[in-house]
């Protein structure tokens, strides 16, 4: 008769109720498993101690306070020494969520689970996969890593937000989009959408925006992540899980259309910006999107680019912008061996007609628009980018509203549009659906499948319009990733000349839905 492998499992557990019940899920991993556990008992740190020393293990699972007031940590520094490759689950009913950050960061812990919140089949789940035949290897935060393993180890927090139901949800997905974490929170959402829109325009209006946004971002971050443990806890976990780098960790808010107004780009947890420490994008729920740009870069088929300007009063620097990015684009595609197309439309040639004609027929991928954009507020979706009726900048202004936008590239290959201009980004809210079918021009692109769009909450500065451009294409042509891009075009801006009193750093929006 072939015997069954066996396997040993330290429970280091001082409740007699937790024990039975860890010791009952570990039995049902086994026949899971088709193999025999032994579990092993420590109430106490000394005695879990003694028990480590004498024998092997295949995994460790502990209680984080123990009765001779020794905590986790003081154990888990013990076992990082003594058997170094064997998985530990912490399991805690009592602990801050900066320790559940430092046991993933410093301890390289496999799994942690609330006693409170305990799921048996998560718990049985992920036992069975940290128990199955095979080696386990744990990485270190020492080891030096290569830019591979660097791509692997970026977690994104994903954090949606249920209007319908006043809930929010939280998961870790890894670079692979598996969701390494989920979680609900049950404490439903307090806050008043309309109430933060307008500080938000009230704070562009004003000599001291950058008081009033941070007090902003502060409030909105008490709303959506410190009233709710679970959030908290998701956003410790994964930067556990990137060493505690800021930038191995992106954010995605998730929330449905009518609530794009929302500023979450300006949340700030008392130390700084979550849109300047992370790479930050918003998802539309309900929205179906073609493929990202990324995906038709690793096709190797020609990439073609459509940057326009229209200076249809006021604004002369927008045909300069285009023609600078023209040139470093095209250096920069070819540098990386893109095969691509760059159309550039200055003033002169950028008519209502013919850029209608280009959109709709000329199969972009990537469309870049430098000039006025305006937001009608009785009217989102009358919201509009402006045009000469005639070249050379004559005859009568057109507008080019959000609901013709959506129209003309809703069949096109569109993966990104960038709106270099002011008010792109701005959006309405639930009331004016009931008249209106779009909220605004990004919201009514989104609404047209395009991947990814860039737009601006608030007018900017031509000169800051110009440099967060020529950095977000700079950082885009590597790895074509526009929340990444964004991320570090905000960043330089707010290291720029005019350091973070430039509020160009603070108004863009990206809605990427990938």
């Amino acid at each position: 008769m072939e015997l069954k492998p066996n396997k040993r499992v330290l429970v280091v557990e001082d409740a007699p109720n937790w024990r039975k019940l860890i010791g009952e899920l570990l039995q049902e991993v086994a026949s899971a498993l088709d193999c025999t556990i032994e579990v092993v008992i420590a109430s106490c740190f000394e005695e879990a101690l003694s028990k480590i020393a004498t024998m092997p293990y295949d995994c460790f699972t502990i209680d984080n306070k123990l009765p001779d007031g020794h905590r986790a940590k003081l154990l888990l520094d013990r076992i990082a020494r003594l058997a170094p490759r064997v998985p530990v689950v912490v399991i805690s009913g009592e602990v801050k969520p900066s320790d559940v950050r430092d046991f993933f960061r410093d301890y390289e812990i496999d799994e942690f689970f609330w006693k409170r919140e305990f799921d048996p089949k998560k718990f049985k789940q992920r036992l069975t996969e940290l128990l199955a035949p095979g080696e386990k290897i744990k990485g270190s935060m020492h080891q030096e890593r290569s830019a591979d393993n660097q791509k692997k180890l970026q977690r994104r927090l994903f954090l949606r937000y249920n209007c319908a139901r006043q809930l929010l949800s939280v998961a870790i997905e890894d670079a692979e989009r598996t969701i390494r974490f989920s979680a609900d929170s049950d404490r439903q959402l307090n806050f008043d959408i309309e109430a933060f829109t307008v500080r938000a325009d009230e704070a562009r209006r004003s000599p001291k925006w950058r008081a009033l946004i941070k007090g902003v971002g502060q409030d909105l971050y008490a709303r959506l992540f410190a009233d709710h443990p679970v959030v908290i806890e998701a956003y410790n976990r994964a930067m556990g899980m990137v060493d505690n780098r800021d930038e191995a960790l992106s954010i995605v808010f998730s929330s449905t259309r009518d609530t794009l107004r929302l500023p979450v780009e300006f949340l700030n947890d008392g130390r700084d910006y979550l849109c300047l420490k992370h790479p930050f994008s918003r998802y539309l729920q309900e929205v179906h999107s073609r493929a990202p740009l990324k995906t038709y870069i690793a096709s190797e088929k020609k990439l073609n680019l459509l940057i326009v300007a229209s200076n249809t009063g006021g604004i002369p620097g927008v045909d300069e912008e285009i023609a600078t990015l023209r040139k470093a684009l095209s250096q920069m595609l070819s540098a990386k061996g893109i095969d691509h197309q760059i159309v550039a439309l200055p003033t002169a040639k950028a008519t209502y007609e013919r850029v209608n004609n280009q959109l709709e027929q000329g199969g972009y991928h990537i469309w870049h628009y430098a000039g006025h954009g305006f937001y009608d507020m009785n009217s989102p979706e009358l919201s509009h980018l402006v045009f000469w009726s005639q070249k050379d900048a004559q005859g009568e202004r057109l507008f080019l509203t959000a609901s013709d936008l959506q129209s003309i590239v809703n069949n096109t290959q569109l993966c990104l549009v960038y709106l270099s201009c002011c008010l792109g980004s701005a959006a309405g809210g639930p009331t004016e659906l009931y008249e209106d079918d779009f909220l605004g021009l990004a919201e009514a692109l989104a609404q047209a499948r395009v991947n990814a769009i860039v737009g601006f909450r608030w007018p900017v500065s031509d000169v800051g319009a110009v440099a967060l451009a020529q950095t977000f294409y700079s950082a885009l042509v590597d790895g074509f990733d526009p929340q990444r891009a964004l991320w570090r075009a905000r960043r330089a801006i707010s290291r720029g000349p005019q350091k973070r009193d430039d509020p160009t750093w603070a108004s863009p929006v990206l809605i990427e839905q990938s």
